[in-house]
């Protein structure tokens, strides 16, 4: 999880564009989904089975990416458990938790991009949680520019030494905040520039840390990997 600069990433996108491996901090989905709680992984299922579902109906093809602190490696959190071992035993919750919240980003997933269609997308979930009772916030357009929990050890650069809110400091898009039973609250944005095979490149291209749970609209797929998951058993300790 190193921080690039202009002339590396540069060189990156060059270089993955002609089709060379380059290093990325993509988590694959069934470790990710290891990472959560059952009572997480309940809720993945439900917005799988009913919002996804939802928008789904109304639109061309959907992709959906876990982002944020979720999806930071384990080595950075087993740094990071040293650290506050040692100087803030009272966070240590924090690192088994993997962070205070679900970050999750819907996309469009089709090679012809309709930002219009995109618009009507947060009137689909407001109907569908408000249907199904479920407690929600919904900001237009928020972005909450350096938000940070705690502070973490210095050979992390990639986080400026702070657990950041990623999905809101580098993309500050129209985004939910929903609470699901005995769940940390997940924090849906929606992705309206980027679609598809574009979305993706670029996450790896800048190195960013984040889980493709699913493509081309294939949401019942990840409802089936997180039930397997969770008859298999979970990755970390949760309280």
């Amino acid at each position: 999880m190193r921080e690039y600069n202009f002339n590396e990433e540069t060189a990156r996108r060059k270089l993955y564009e002609k089709g060379f491996s380059i290093p990325t901090a993509e988590m694959s989905r069934e470790v990710y989904l290891r990472s959560l709680s059952a009572n997480e992984r309940e809720a993945l299922i439900h917005l799988s089975s009913q919002v996804f579902e939802s928008i789904y109906t109304n639109t061309i093809g959907i992709g959906l990416l876990a982002i944020g602190t979720t999806t930071y490696p384990n080595d950075y959190w087993a740094d990071l458990e040293k650290t506050l071992a040692l100087h803030d035993p009272s966070k240590l919750s924090f690192v088994q938790r993997r962070g205070e919240d679900i970050d999750l980003m819907i996309f469009e997933d089709h090679f012809s991009h309709n930002p219009e269609m995109i618009l009507e997308w947060p009137d689909f979930i407001k109907q569908d949680l408000e249907e199904k009772g479920v407690p929600y916030v919904f900001n237009k357009d928020k972005k909450e520019n350096g938000t940070g929990y705690l502070v973490v050890p210095t050979n992390i650069k990639k986080v400026k030494r702070k657990v950041f809110r990623r999905k809101l400091v580098d993309y500050g898009l129209p985004n939910f905040v929903i609470q699901l039973p005995q769940s940390r609250k997940i924090h849906l944005c929606i992705e309206s520039c980027l679609s598809g095979n574009y979305k993706i490149d670029e996450e790896r291209i800048q190195a960013n840390p984040f889980s493709l749970l699913f493509r081309h609209s294939e949401y019942w797929d990840l409802k089936a990997a997180a039930q397997r998951v969770s008859k298999q058993g979970e990755l970390f300790l949760h309280q």
